[in-house]
């Protein structure tokens, strides 16, 4: 457990659907179940989205700002510029002697740094920047700065959970600096909604930025470098080989009667539209599905193979280009939920009923230094990228196995993590809808920094008051959206591209005894049939994702169709998931942190 904090909390929007016995809507903490009264505003089409993501011409010059004693210490940095300069990048090196003469350290570092970058950038020419020093907001050398968005529900509804979520670091602060952060001076920064009208919060962004955190020894910031390098002489040498695989593992966050009117909650539904929309995107890439196959209530999709610790490494070692999980998460861990039996037969969830197997530790990247390629992540779980933890899973993934991880520096928001219609809602910028769009902006061509940003931009998380009228749960949640907005921040550098080529997986996998997993019936079927899970008329789980050439099911014809759930209509729900893992299994009260 992280010193301090006594409890981890997940909100998620999920999906709820009429055939559900409740009535849809929002559980609030202390004021129980409410309705709400619209549906979610419609989401923006597929080519529009991409058009909000279409981003400018950013300078061609990164600037890698850290501290002064650690130059000395960076063998690898002549390289890493060289490697700059051969794809037509200027590289410079910024230390606390140009920005920072008065060595000020956390929230005054943070606004002292973004005070150079606004003055200086257009006359420097910078387009990117790489932060590299202490990250943590308080005490950093080149922090992440402290931001407020959702003070205002903490403030409204005085619950300790809002109050626990309020407190956000981000790295956004440095890429949109024409904002005032601060609008109404009370030093809170990006509160909603007193910094977010005109002239203050806006995310777009003057420069693209990323992160190596560096807590102590700079050895690490030396070996990503090399490896940034390396990376990208090999794609100016065409050596792409595995970079047009696709990882998307997916667990189940959540069972019916874990808290009341909770469905079952599959992560693989909206990792699978992600899917599908890259599959739109190029023809030239290829999938591995992991989906959790264990347990009474599996997966409800088809997954490659199941998701389990070992596999998912093997997959590592194995080399994917992207990757994006959907896992409940802490600052070094991401877990799985398995619901074992229904001992007492009753279709619902009890807490001595389900069990948490990891899905990764942070240490198991360690496992992949020979992967045939280096990854780009979009991680999400909560609390993976939490800065004050040195080798938080963010870190660790960036070190062993991905050129750029994006991951949430706190608990973070989701969306629809429950049902087969899932699909993104720019409106509400939730985590799935973020990394669609971001994904989608990586794949088109844009860097992982500027796909980052847009991605931001593209998601306006103006609907909130659409889907949850203030006057029915009595405070607004439009600052949800500005939230994930701001938990989520890149980690690596905010230049390099995701260059693929079309390419088969190879016939060798580093597993042998790793079978396609199917969408199993559970016993109380028609339970989970309620949630809005479907098959065909004739039981079978509708095949309609096309651009999968690695769907192991000989049912698909000529692999080019994986198996897809596609049915029912969802509305947008809140809800909130629970404690910590030692916390939840004291109390037996709480349903699981995500």
């Amino acid at each position: 457990m992280i010193p301090g904090l006594s409890r981890l909390v997940l909100l998620l929007c999920i999906a709820s659907h009429p055939a559900i016995a409740e009535p849809t809507g929002i559980r609030v903490p202390g004021k129980g179940f409410l309705p709400f009264l619209r549906q979610p505003v419609p989401g923006i089409p597929a080519a529009r989205r991409m058009a909000l993501g279409a981003g400018q011409d950013f300078p061609k010059k990164l600037a890698l700002v850290t501290h002064s004693r650690y130059i000395d210490q960076l063998p690898s940095l002549d390289g890493f510029i060289a490697a700059k300069q051969a794809r037509g990048f200027e590289a410079v090196v910024l230390t606390e002697q140009d920005w920072n003469p008065e060595s000020h350290v956390g929230d005054e570092a943070a606004d002292t740094l973004r005070a150079w970058l606004a003055a200086n950038h257009e006359a420097e020419g910078i387009g990117y920047v790489l932060l590299a020093g202490h990250p943590d907001p308080h005490h950093g050398l080149v922090p992440m700065k402290m931001t407020w968005g959702l003070k205002y529900l903490c403030e409204d509804s005085g619950d300790p959970i809002w109050c626990d979520l309020q407190a956000v670091p981000t790295d956004a602060y440095f890429s949109d600096l024409d904002g005032n952060w601060d609008l109404d001076g009370d030093g809170y920064f990006a509160e909603y909604p007193d910094d977010t009208g005109a002239g203050g919060v806006n995310f777009e962004p003057e420069v693209l930025v990323g992160r190596f955190p560096v807590h102590h020894d700079p050895v690490f910031l030396d070996a990503y470098l090399a490896i940034t390098a390396q990376y990208e002489n090999a794609s100016a040498a065409g050596q792409l080989h595995g970079r047009n695989r696709v990882l998307l593992p997916a667990a189940m966050l959540g069972f019916r009667g874990l808290s009341p009117g909770m469905p079952t909650e599959d992560g693989a539904h909206s990792l699978d539209k992600i899917g599908e929309n890259l599959a739109s995107i190029s023809n030239d890439l290829v999938f591995t599905r992991m989906f959790e196959a264990e347990g009474f209530r599996p997966s409800f999709l088809a997954g490659d193979y199941a998701l389990n610790r070992e596999h998912l490494i093997n997959a590592f070692r194995y080399g994917h280009g992207l990757t994006v999980w959907y896992a409940h998460g802490y600052p070094t861990y991401t877990g799985r939920m398995v619901w074992d039996e229904d001992r007492d037969s009753d279709g619902q969830c009890d807490f001595d009923e389900y069990r948490d197997p990891a899905m990764l530790l942070s240490f198991d990247t360690s496992q992949f230094q020979d992967a045939h390629c280096r990854t780009f992540t979009w991680q999400i779980s909560c609390q993976n990228g939490y800065p004050e933890v040195e080798y938080n899973m963010g870190a660790m993934m960036l070190l062993y196995g991905a050129v750029g991880a994006i991951v949430a520096s706190r608990s973070a928001l989701g969306e629809d993590a429950t049902g087969p219609a899932w699909s993104p809602e720019p409106s509400l910028a939730c985590s799935e809808s973020v990394a669609h769009t971001w994904s989608a902006n990586l794949a088109s061509g844009m860097t992982n920094g500027e796909a980052l940003a847009m991605a931001r931009v593209a998601n306006p998380s103006d609907g909130w008051d659409e889907v949850y009228p203030p006057d029915l749960v009595g405070a607004s949640y439009m600052g949800l959206g500005l939230h994930t907005k701001l938990v989520y921040n890149l980690y690596g550098d905010p230049s390099l591209r995701w260059v693929f080529e079309a390419g088969e997986h190879d016939p060798d996998w580093p597993w042998t005894d790793a079978e396609p997993t199917e969408p199993e019936t559970a016993p109380e079927a028609d339970a989970d049939a309620a949630d809005g899970r479907a098959a065909d008329a004739d039981g079978e789980v509708e095949a309609d994702w096309t651009g999968c050439p690695t769907c192991q099911d000989t049912s698909c014809p000529d692999h080019t169709r994986c198996g897809a759930a596609r049915s029912g209509s969802g509305m947008l729900g809140l809800l909130l998931l629970g404690l910590l893992a030692g916390l939840r299994r004291k109390v037996r009260r709480k349903v699981p942190a995500v």
